[in-house]
């Protein structure tokens, strides 16, 4: 049997699935990927008004999920949805105008036509940028065009209307690449055809033998499995070739296309395909006997497409993918928010090639970027940790990789970290890209035809690309050619056995885990019984039947779908909408992982997953019995959708199945030796009917006082209670063990079997002593080290803590030390006591010593240390307390008797460690000499007095002096950005500040300075010790432009250099309404080029940027059409005779706008009719016929010659020749006698 889903359709399960659905609170947001909407359910005249579209492309929101039949209804009333945004929404193509009755019957909750502003990407909306100017006013475009137009019609036309150079098309996403004048897409977001407009994306940019271990292959590489990739075809796109004639790829590399050959293409093919032969092996990639096929990366949609079809047909079925978009250097706010964790309509067309629209489906392997790195061209430079996925790696069926260190597994300090923009758990899975030991990378081919170490995911996804090679490979040697599995079933086996690492379930960090070969192998080897391939509709259900032996530690299901491609207007890219359910042995369900993007550190939860085309279900300490996993349609609009569901453990897939019995154990326990207690089970039938069972228990060490075989007869779901005595011999060392087995058997099907055991151990004993030190006197400051003796008794081994604590409360180090003693041993162990300065003569420290062992055993011991001090300490004068300064030397005083002084500088507080020490002095005072200057740092001072023989103690608190020399490093300006405009008078300025000084530098504090001339004079304002990264100005600032300059300054006097001084400009003005200047209202215009002019007053002196309009031109004073909208800079614009109508009347308007921000109302509106001809004006006067041109016709037709003849506005009845005729029609006309002016033309 194939792949084909075995599995149940339950009339029940969907019937309860329908009701649960309708009597929920729906969830009716529409999400747009330029803002969400909630609409109101329409009122029948809302609806009435509203329902003349017919002929266009309209949004439609429905009551709810869409089956197939209903789907066709609605086709048959002439609406044809096309393209689904969620929530329940479809762009649709309505024949003719709706009717109530269709509202009625299509189940429609709401409609509205598309407005152009819905069609403009982000990176139109916020400004075109740079990466996508091609030369003068020329913008590189993807026009994504409605599913049911013609893209080759479209292109032709947009070549001859906007003069567009047609890159290319991309059939599976209607998408059209294009370059064009700016002003275009304007214009191409009023056509109905049009669904979606972005422009081209920045450049793209690379995303740079422990791999092979961390991952496993290592293991697949050798028997039983002995995979190498052999006649497995990898394609891979990178900046470059990879170089063909490296000795590790043996002939095995193909150069698709022209490029130049590189390093990174070079490491990335090695890591994939290489054999190691340069190496003896040692830096052999994942797949060393495949095929590569190297060409560099596309740079559109449609090149994608064609490149893919041509791998593809060359037997390619996976890619290798360790490149994205970058957004500039330095990366800026705007960028990072444009590019990190979108979906742009190139990725529409990586979920659909990864289902097959390039000729066959194939595995697509993406690395998830390094835009976590702080280099200044990462956004992890701007504090940007979560969301940091780029763009490409998005990508809903494609396998996005994140890169973790090869030595231990943990997280690098660049791989980019999810969700998505739409919430979706992104990186998939995490593979080897670094490694913080050794080589600190990943070493493999360079393109010298040696070798080379990167670090990066551009390393960790073709770690996984020649993982998939293997699996591939592994699928064909079991079940021959011909019967590959879809890429979701790749992608859900590698998901499905990934290690977890960080959270517990899947995270935004790691993903559902690391990627382990050697699993992934096992199982797509064994095929149906641990995954298998289906496919479901709206409102359906697929079950399957899961038999979970015993003693099993997880039960993990995993649902991967590849889903069509996102609609690109849409703000959740999920289209079809699939839930897993696992139901255990007693009808309890379980929901799926889900995360929430909106908390991205938090844990995993289980709930219903609205987002993700991967879903896991996942139970730890699975009950043993029959278990179902239900796949259910929620919602399909684009059905049906095959998916692909993978069980762990392996071979639990048993369909009908309906025997089952479990063996629950009462855990493992121990008893002290000599001792009699009971090992306890329970047996349950959890199959699907009453059964027999032969049950047997019996143990290892012969510990049990009987043994015990019986039949039990259980009702399904009935359980009975086993209960055996054992005895623990006397004299045991703890923890040996002896294992109870309870062992059933199914009397009507011997093969259905299920086994526990308990393990009985005997108890550990404990016992410990403590033996103290001897009593002991020190003179002060000292550091007194003692040693501690302890016995364990145990019939264990023993961890003791001993803690020691003191009478004066002073410092002890450590505060406690950990013994790991065997039986009967004993240990010995050290602390200090550390006994401050100036403590009075004979003062006692008792000490008492605390050892905890296991079992809760402890014994304590004393000692005591006492303290001589006869002579006083002196008294410190000067220098302060605590100084900060620059100075290097120092004059000291003190006071006090004694016969002598010691004056003693050292580097730490207890002057143990000193840095200059000076004695034999006879007075309170001493000045150090200037060859004894002391370096940055901080020291501490004290001095001891000396009467003959005894001498004084330190001073308990000696005084501090900071030495510090060294200029604070410079802040960073943060915002407002280099000549911003902000529209509020409140600013807050907000900068980073360079690392914290150290305990040995002066504190430092952040001097701001702004003013409005850049000489910093005028307005000047300075604030003082400000502690924060984020200072609001006091007050208010006047408009105009603002410079602001950050310094750091320490309490050593020392100040940062002097940084730039950005500048801003405050604009909290609106622009003026623009008022219209001509054409006049109502005013007759006779000739093109039309010029509108108006004016909006001349803008502040201190603008950067002009302030610029929106234009509406219309054929009706509602403005319902759009004959030109756009934005216009100058204060005029030229409608060229093209874009007009002669005879027709035109509305104009327009609202102005400022760099600020600010825009503003409409303006009042004019109009004008435009016509060249008039019937009946003879002398072409434009003023209709009157009597002046009676009289040019009159002396026309007496021969007076008349320039230019008047051929056409004279030949009143039409036949083109100017006659007796037509002046008798005109004189009627004159004299109010009713005829019909009709002139040529």
């Amino acid at each position: 049997m194939g792949l084909v889903t075995r599995a149940l359709l339950v009339t029940a399960i969907v019937f309860l699935f329908l009701a649960a659905f309708t009597q929920a609170q729906t969830d009716y947001t529409i999400y747009f990927r330029n803002g969400n909407l909630l609409p109101q359910s329409m009122t029948r005249a809302a609806a009435g008004a509203a329902s003349a579209v017919g002929g266009s492309h309209i949004f439609i929101q429905l009551q709810g999920p869409l089956t197939e039949s209903e789907k066709e209804q609605l086709d048959s009333r002439g609406i044809h949805l096309l393209e689904y945004v969620p929530n329940f929404t479809w762009v649709a193509k309505v024949d003719r105008n709706l009717e109530q009755s269709d509202i009625d019957a299509g189940g429609i909750r709401w409609f509205s036509r598309i407005s152009p502003e819905q069609k403009l990407s982000r990176l139109i909306t916020s400004g075109i940028r740079d990466f996508a100017r091609r030369g003068g006013d020329k913008v590189q475009f993807v026009v994504m065009l409605q599913k049911d137009e013609d893209a080759s019609t479209w292109a032709e036309r947009f070549r001859n209307q906007y003069d567009a150079a047609i890159i290319g098309i991309e059939p599976s996403a209607n998408i059209i690449d294009l370059v064009a004048s700016e002003s275009a897409y304007s214009l191409m977001a009023e056509t109905d055809a049009v669904l979606w407009i972005e422009t081209a994306k920045p450049k793209p940019q690379e995303e740079n033998n422990s791999s092979r271990d961390n991952i496993g292959a290592t293991t697949v590489q050798a028997a039983p499995y002995n995979l190498d990739g052999l006649g497995i075809v990898v394609a891979e796109w990178d900046g470059g070739f990879a170089y063909a004639g490296h000795q590790d790829f043996g002939g095995r590399v193909t150069q698709l296309g022209t490029a130049t050959v590189r390093d990174h293409a070079t490491h990335v093919a090695g890591t994939i395909m290489g054999d190691g032969s340069r190496s003896s092996g040692t830096y052999r990639g994942m797949a060393p006997a495949a095929e590569l096929l190297s060409q560099l990366w596309w740079s559109s949609a449609s090149e994608a497409a064609s490149e893919y079809t041509e791998v593809e047909v060359m037997g390619a079925r996976v890619s290798s993918n360790s490149w994205g978009y970058g957004v500039g250097d330095p990366a800026t706010q705007s960028a990072c928010e444009d590019m990190m964790g979108n979906y742009f309509s190139e990725n529409t067309t990586l979920d659909n090639l990864v289902r097959g629209s390039g000729g066959q489906p194939i595995s697509i392997v993406w690395s998830a970027g390094n835009e976590r790195s702080t280099s200044t061209q990462y956004c992890g430079s701007l504090g940007w940790t979560y969301g940091t996925i780029s763009a490409l790696a998005t990508a809903k069926n494609i396998i996005t990789v994140g890169a973790i260190n090869s030595n231990n597994s943990s997280m690098t300090s660049f791989s980019s970290w999810g969700p998505t923009d739409d919430g979706r758990v992104k990186p998939d899975v995490v593979g080897p890209g670094c490694q913080s030991n050794s080589d600190y990378g990943v070493t493999s081919c360079s393109a010298s035809g040696s070798y080379i170490t990167m670090c990066g995911t551009s390393m960790s996804a073709p770690a996984v690309s020649g993982v998939v090679a293997l699996m591939i490979q592994q699928r064909r040697n079991v079940f021959g050619y011909g019967n590959d599995v879809l890429p979701s079933t790749i992608k859900g086996i590698l998901v499905n056995t990934a290690a977890d690492l960080g959270q517990v379930g899947p995270d935004y960090v790691y993903g559902h885990g690391k990627v382990d070969a050697v699993k992934a192998c096992t199982k797509i080897g064994i095929g149906d019984p641990s995954y298998a391939q289906g496919q479901i509709s709206t409102s359906g259900v697929n079950q399957y039947d899961l038999t979970v032996p015993s003693g099993k530690p997880s039960l993990k299901v995993t649902l991967v779908w590849d889903d069509p491609g996102g609609t690109a207007m849409a703000g959740k890219d999920l289209r079809n909408d699939l839930d897993l359910v696992l139901v255990d042995p007693f009808g309890v369900e379980q929901n799926a992982w889900v995360l929430n993007p909106s908390n991205p550190g938090a844990a995993a939860t289980k709930g219903l997953n609205r987002r993700d085309n991967v879903e896991t279900a996942e139970v730890t300490n699975p009950a043993p019995g029959l278990w179902k996993a239900r796949v259910i349609g929620y919602d399909v609009p684009i059905g049906p959708q095959k998916y692909s569901i993978v069980l762990t453990p392996d071979s639990i897939n048993t369909p009908g199945q309906s025997l089952a019995w479990a063996v629950f154990d009462g855990s493992d326990f121990a008893v002290p030796p000599g001792q009699t207690s009971n090992a306890a089970f329970w047996i349950s039938n959890v199959g699907g009917q009453t059964d027999s069972a032969r049950v047997v228990v019996t143990d290892s060490a012969g510990w049990l006082l009987s043994n015990l075989d019986t039949v039990v007869v259980l009702g399904r779901y009935d359980s009975a209670h086993i209960v055996v005595p054992i005895q623990v011999p006397a004299g045991l060392v703890a923890g040996v063990s002896d294992s109870v087995l309870c062992r059933v058997k199914s009397r009507t099907d011997t093969m259905i079997t299920s086994t526990n055991r308990i393990r009985v151990s005997a108890a550990a004993v404990y016992s410990i002593s403590v033996t103290p030190p001897v009593d002991t006197s020190v003179s002060s400051p000292a550091s007194v080290s003692f040693y501690v003796s302890v016995q364990n008794n145990s019939n264990a081994t023993n961890n003791v803590t001993v803690t020691p604590t003191n009478s004066a409360g002073w410092t002890i180090t450590p505060s406690s030390r950990l013994l790991n003693l065997g039986i009967g041993a004993t240990g010995n162990t050290s602390f200090a006591l550390l006994v401050p300065a100036d403590v009075p003569h004979l003062t006692v420290d008792q000490i008492t010593l605390l050892g905890a062992g296991n079992g809760g055993v402890s014994d304590t011991a004393h000692f005591a240390v006492t303290i001589l001090n006869p002579v006083a300490a002196p008294s410190l004068v000067s220098p302060d307390t605590v100084i900060y300064t620059k100075a290097r030397s120092f004059t000291f005083a003190w006071s006090g008797v004694a016969d002598s002084f010691r004056l003693t500088i050292a580097h730490d507080s207890a002057l143990l460690s000193p840095a200059l020490s000076y004695g034999g002095l006879t007075s309170s005072g001493f000045a150090m000499p200037g060859l004894d200057s002391l370096p940055d740092g901080l020291y501490y001072w004290g001095v001891r007095g000396y009467v003959g023989p005894d001498s004084s103690s330190f001073q308990q608190f000696p005084r501090r002096i900071c030495v510090d020399n060294g200029n604070p490093a410079s802040p960073t300006h943060i915002s407002p950005a280099n000549n911003a405009i902000l529209k509020q008078r409140t600013v807050t300025l907000v900068y980073s500040t360079p690392t914290p000084p150290t305990s040995t530098e002066a504190p430092v504090f952040t001097r701001i300075r702004i003013a409005s001339d850049s000489g910093l004079t005028t307005n000047l304002r300075t604030f003082d010790s400000v502690l924060v990264t984020s200072f609001p100005v006091p007050g208010t600032l006047a408009e105009g432009r603002w410079y602001w300059q950050v310094q750091r300054v320490d309490l050593a006097g020392n100040i940062s250099q002097i940084p730039v001084r950005p500048s801003f400009v405050v604009d909290s003005t609106p622009p003026n309404i623009p008022t219209e200047l001509s054409p006049v209202d109502s005013q007759v215009v006779t000739v093109g080029p039309v010029v509108l002019r108006w004016t909006a007053g001349a803008p502040p002196a201190w603008e950067t940027s002009k302030e610029y309009y929106y234009l509406h031109i219309s054929k009706n004073s509602s403005f319902t059409d759009y004959s030109f909208t756009g934005y216009v800079y100058p204060d005029s614009f030229v409608v060229e005779p093209p874009l007009l109508v002669d005879g027709q009347r035109y509305y104009w308007r327009l609202k102005a706008l400022d760099s600020a921000g600010f825009y503003t109302v409409y303006s009042a509106g004019r109009n004008f009719l435009y016509q060249t001809f008039l019937c009946g004006d003879v002398n072409s006067s434009h003023t209709g016929p009157d009597l002046s041109d009676l009289s040019m016709l009159v002396a026309y037709l007496t021969g007076m010659p008349i320039t230019p003849p008047p051929v056409q506005t004279a030949s009143l009845d039409c036949n083109g020749i100017v006659d007796l005729t037509d002046l008798s029609i005109l004189v009627a006309y004159l004299t109010s006698i009713p005829v019909n002016l009709c002139c040529p033309h």
